[in-house]
C-alpha cells in the first residue's frame, strides 16, 4: 500500500489474494526486521526517504504498543518505532509465513 492506517493495514493483508493464497497478514516486528534485512533481494520496498516523509517509507507491524500506537520499521535506516499512532498512514507489506 502506499498509506494507509494500522487497522485497514491489517485489514488490507487478511484480504489480499497475490498467487491465488489466502493465507496473507501483516508482519510482526521479527518478520520486518527479516523483511528489511532482505529488501533489495525482494524488491518493492520504498527506501529513498527522508525525514520530511517518514510515513512513506515506514511499514505498519502487526504488534500494537498500547491502546492507541502500534510499531512501524523505517525501511531507510531500518529503525523500529514503538510510538506510532494507529491512525496515522503508513505502508503495508502483505506476508505468508515463511
Amino acid at each position: 500500500s502506499t498509506g494507509t492506517t494500522w487497522s485497514d493495514a491489517s485489514v488490507q493483508c487478511s484480504a489480499y489474494r497475490g498467487g491465488r493464497f489466502r493465507n496473507w497478514t501483516l508482519p510482526n516486528n521479527q518478520q520486518l526486521f527479516k523483511l528489511h534485512a532482505n529488501n533489495e533481494l525482494m524488491g518493492g520496498f520504498n527506501t529513498g526517504c527522508n525525514n520530511n516523509n517518514f510515513r512513506n517509507c515506514s511499514y505498519w507491524s502487526a504488534e500494537a504498543n498500547g491502546p492507541t500506537n502500534a510499531w512501524v520499521i523505517y525501511f531507510t535506516t531500518g529503525g523500529m518505532c514503538s510510538n506510532y499512532t494507529r491512525t496515522s498512514l503508513a505502508r503495508a507489506r502483505a506476508i505468508r509465513a515463511f
